[in-house]
């Protein structure tokens, strides 16, 4: 897992081609570790590939940060609302998937599971 301070095995900014376009998330916005776990089961379910499977576990371990940064801001309804919502539009993608009770409860696909679990 990645920050300012710190860049990640994975950072994004130091593979970065000139000019490729990029986004950043910050922790304390309560979306964030949603939109990271979206990715994660976008990224497994549209490569499934073994090889990624470092990456997204870093990646998991920057949604579990980005959560405990935003929720130490007070900020936990809006994040269990995002993860929500974000597990809904997943499932509602994905055809093999059930639509979630609630956090926790999100559709995943191979390495992404760990990704999951918050």
């Amino acid at each position: 897992m990645g920050s300012r301070n710190n860049p990640g095995k994975f950072d994004c900014l130091a593979a970065a081609e000139p000019d490729e376009p990029t986004f950043t998330l910050l922790g304390r916005d309560p979306c964030a570790a949603a939109t990271v776990a979206f990715w994660c089961m976008l990224r497994d379910n549209v490569r499934n590939n073994p090889a990624d499977a470092s990456q997204l576990k870093e990646a998991s371990e920057c949604e579990d940060a980005m959560e405990q940064w935003a929720m130490k801001l007070g900020k936990a309804d809006e994040v269990e609302k995002a993860m929500i919502i974000m597990a809904t539009i997943y499932a509602a993608l994905d055809p093999k998937a059930t639509p979630p009770d609630g956090p926790g409860d999100l559709p995943t696909n191979g390495a992404a599971e760990e990704v999951t679990q918050f």
